[in-house]
This record gives structure tokens, C-alpha cells and sequence, in this order.
């Protein structure tokens, strides 16, 4: 048996306990269906732990826990006397554990815990942790941060102690603060953090985020559609392509995804590219920071494993601020108060390329070669106003966009996008979001295929320049 688990067991008999529940021996890793039903329960099982231990600073199950052993800590807390007075070295942020930061010389450790996809919600969802670190233990719960190597804490801070996750601070605290942030900040948050992190199977985008979508679904009332918010869809959509230059540009999640299909049986689909969980890289998901709103000017529509059409966020929708109470259990239960999030009722104000006649998408949309495959269900699917663009590389790889001799200029760096030098491409530029302030408009720049439309990049265009443009209201097939 792996040291890991071993000295796993060590603890939990320590701590008078008699079950230890261990992600790759309670979860069938060969079976697919149980993968399929555990993983979204993540968030319970965390949740209702009575303490989670992690292995931060462990590469594999055989490394074992430092400390549990004699001499498998790297480093030793050895006491120094100055005229009588006991001095104890600090062992803070030694192997780079809460910093999210590169390491320099003072943090040379070798822990990647907090570059782990899995980790995120792990640490996130669970009520109490002990965090084995290469040369302390520490204790996490919903009140304080305490270490082993020395008494620092104020019990009565409000604060969390400093060792906690530096880049977002206490809003990670989602089930267990006093004053949580509202829906959408917090996603926008989580999300974006998330999407940073490293996966050894890009198979697991969407499975180890699915924990943190279930407490908000349980806490706020929201749905999700590929780890988008159903209410906040069309703002959703926004999430910018935040990667830098390199040969290779973004990355695409090349992985499939198991889900139950119509028939009961385990069917894998690829990623949609129109979501951030169809990308490999941190993604600016909290760009263009406005405060949503929930009030779509699009109507959207995904089909069911039943290969029907069904309209998307449509209903009651919750408000920004939950209430939480802690149950005995230890797994937080969250209150909401209730409002209707839909799309505006004065269609005055809309652009003169709005067509509010034709919003409807039904099953003649779909193309007919998709239809019965597994692949529809990751399309999005809506009424929009499109334009056919000619994308054009200079010697440089940069890229300008043009319809005829109409130049559309656009705010966002493309230069992810890999093109040959002196290229054209023909591409389709579709309207997915407007500003509140309606000088511009989001709009996704998509490569098309068989009647289906891929991202490649959101760009920001001024709404007197689409004005000018041969447009057309059209259905969008996004996949």
C-alpha cells in the first residue's frame, strides 16, 4: 500500500476516526459511470468530512506524509539561546505553499500544491483541513489559519491568518464567511483561478470544478451549462482569451468528457470551444469587469440528450446575496431570496441589426449530420447578427480584419491566433454580448464547419462600425 495512505490511516486512527474516504479507492478510477455519478458529489463529501487531509507536499501516493515518520521532514525547527532567551526560526512559507506567486530563493521548496487542478476544490469545499506541509502541519477551518512551528494567531482577528491563498484573499471562503461576495464575483473569481491550474488529463477540465458548481447551484439556485452561468450567459460569454505570445498560441482542450447519454450508457464529447473549460490556460474570465446583470438582448438554446431543443435560462433566477448557516454536519447550507433575471421588455432601445421577431430556435436549426450524435450536446445555439470577414497576416503575423474595402478594427491583442505570415482566412464574426453602455459589442471570431461555428477569440468592435457592415440575422450553431 502506497506510504501516503499509509500514514493517512496513521492519522485518522489518531484522531479517533474509523473511516477514511480516498478519492482513487472509493471512486472506481477504471469505471466511467462511477466516476460520472461521484464526481459531481464532490462538494458533499468534502463538505460533510469531519477533516480533510491533504498531502501538499507529496508528488505521488508514495511519498508519504512528512512528519508522521521520524527524519521525513526536510527541514528541522532547531531552537537557538541568545543570553537566556529560547529564539525558534520561522519555517514561513518555506516550500512556497500560500503563495501563488513564482518561487524566489526564500520559498525554494518543491510543493506544487497550489498549481493542482484538483487541489482547488479540495481545499476550497472542505470544512476543516490538515495540510501536511515538507516541514509543519497545518490546521485550516472556517474561523483561522494555525501552524505547528510557533504561536502567531489572533483568535480574535477577523482576518485569516497570512498563510491562506494570497491572490483573492477571503473570498475563497464561499461556504463559511460571515459576508460572502455575490454570484457573479465570486464565480468570476473562482473560475479564472481555476482555469490556472495544471491537469495532468485535460479529460478532468470540467470534472474538477464540478464540486464548486454544485455549492452554488445548491446556494444560489443558478444552473450551469459547460461551467457557464445559464443566467448570466450572454455576459458569460465575454470570458477573454487571456494568453500570452507564444509559437503555439492558446490551447484548445483537446480531452472528451464522459457524460450519461440517452440510453443509460457512459458516451464521451468533446469540449465546447464557446466555454472556458474548452481552453488549457488561465483565462481572463473577470475581464471587462462590469457588474452582470442577468437581462439577455440574445436568446439561447441547447439541446437535451434526448436530442431536443430547449430554451436556456429561462425562469426564476436568484439574487447576488445568499445567506449561510452551518448545519451540524459540517456541510454548509445556503439560503437565497428570489427575482426574475430575463431578457429586457423594452425592445426600443435595440440595435437596428436586433431582429425580435425571429429569436426561436427550434430542431430544423440543427444541422441534420449532427443530429442523434453525442456532439449536440455541446452546442449553443441562438439568433444573432453575423458578418463574413477576410482575416488577413501581415509578414509579422499580425492580423487585420476587413470586409471588402471596409476595414473593422477591434480592441483585443489577436496575436494567440496562429497564422501563416501573408495569409488569408475567411472567418465569421458572431454578436454575443452588448455593453450597457452600447458603444460596443462583444462579438466571437469563429472558424465554421459543417454548418457549426468554433471560437477562436472574443474581440470588442464599435457599434457604429457593425452598423456598417453587410450583416445577416441568421442562427448560430456554436460548438
Amino acid at each position: 500500500m502506497p506510504a501516503t495512505i499509509q500514514d493517512a490511516m496513521t492519522v485518522t486512527s489518531a484522531l479517533g476516526e474509523r473511516y477514511l474516504w480516498i478519492d482513487s479507492l472509493c471512486i472506481e478510477q477504471d469505471n466511467e459511470a462511477d466516476k460520472v455519478f461521484f464526481i459531481p458529489q464532490m462538494a458533499a463529501i468534502y463538505g460533510c468530512a469531519e477533516v480533510t487531509i491533504i498531502a501538499a507536499a507529496t508528488i505521488d501516493a508514495h511519498a508519504g506524509l512528512p512528519g508522521i515518520k521520524p527524519l521525513t521532514r526536510r527541514v528541522q525547527q532547531k531552537p537557538v539561546s541568545l543570553d537566556g532567551v529560547i529564539f525558534m526560526p520561522s519555517l514561513e512559507n518555506f516550500t512556497g505553499l500560500f503563495s501563488n506567486s513564482p518561487r524566489d530563493e526564500r520559498t525554494r521548496g518543491t510543493s506544487n500544491y497550489n498549481t493542482r487542478g484538483w487541489c482547488f476544490q479540495e481545499r476550497l469545499l472542505s470544512a476543516r483541513s490538515l495540510i501536511f506541509s515538507e516541514e509543519q502541519v497545518y490546521w485550516e477551518c472556517q474561523i483561522a489559519t494555525w501552524c505547528e512551528e510557533a504561536f502567531w494567531e489572533s483568535c480574535s482577528s477577523p482576518a485569516l491568518y497570512r498563510h491562506y491563498m494570497t491572490d483573492y484573499g477571503p473570498i475563497y471562503r464561499l461556504p463559511w464567511s460571515s459576508n460572502p461576495p455575490g454570484l457573479e464575483t465570486l464565480y468570476r473569481h473562482l473560475a479564472e483561478s481555476y482555469s490556472g491550474r495544471v491537469l495532468s488529463f485535460q479529460t478532468d477540465g470540467l470534472n474538477a470544478f464540478q464540486g464548486i458548481l454544485h455549492l452554488l447551484t445548491e446556494g444560489f439556485g443558478e444552473e450551469f451549462f459547460w461551467a457557464l452561468p445559464t443566467t448570466y450567459l450572454e455576459e458569460a460569454l465575454k470570458w477573454g482569451a487571456g494568453f500570452s505570445r507564444t509559437s503555439s498560441g492558446p490551447r484548445r482542450n483537446l480531452g472528451t468528457h464522459a457524460q450519461i447519454g440517452a440510453s443509460g450508457s457512459v458516451e464521451r464529447v468533446p469540449f465546447p470551444s464557446w466555454s472556458w473549460v474548452g481552453w488549457v490556460g488561465k483565462n481572463d474570465i473577470s475581464a471587462y469587469g462590469s457588474e452582470w446583470t442577468g437581462e439577455h438582448t440574445l436568446t439561447f438554446y441547447c439541446i437535451n440528450i434526448h436530442g431536443r431543443v430547449k430554451r436556456i435560462g429561462k425562469g426564476a433566477a436568484h439574487t447576488q446575496t445568499p445567506g449561510f448557516h452551518s448545519q451540524e454536519s459540517g456541510k454548509p447550507k445556503l439560503t437565497t431570496e428570489r427575482r426574475v433575471a430575463t431578457a429586457p421588455n423594452d425592445k426600443s432601445g435595440l440595435p437596428s441589426f436586433y431582429d425580435a421577431t425571429r429569436i426561436v430556435i427550434t430542431e430544423d436549426h440543427i444541422p441534420s449530420h449532427i443530429t442523434g450524435n453525442p456532439l449536440t450536446s455541446i452546442l449553443l445555439c441562438f439568433w444573432t447578427s453575423t458578418a463574413l470577414v477576410t482575416a488577413q497576416s501581415d509578414r509579422d503575423g499580425c492580423i487585420q480584419f476587413s470586409q471588402g474595402s471596409k476595414s473593422v478594427s477591434v480592441k483585443q491583442d489577436l496575436s494567440h491566433i496562429v497564422f501563416k505570415p501573408n495569409t488569408t482566412q475567411l472567418k465569421e464574426i458572431v454578436l454575443c454580448c452588448r455593453l450597457p453602455s452600447n458603444q460596443f459589442i462583444f462579438c466571437l471570431v469563429c472558424s465554421v464547419d459543417n454548418g457549426v461555428a468554433y471560437r477562436e477569440h472574443i474581440v470588442e468592435v464599435q457599434k457604429s462600425v457593425w452598423e456598417q457592415l453587410h450583416t445577416v440575422w441568421k442562427p448560430v450553431i456554436l460548438g
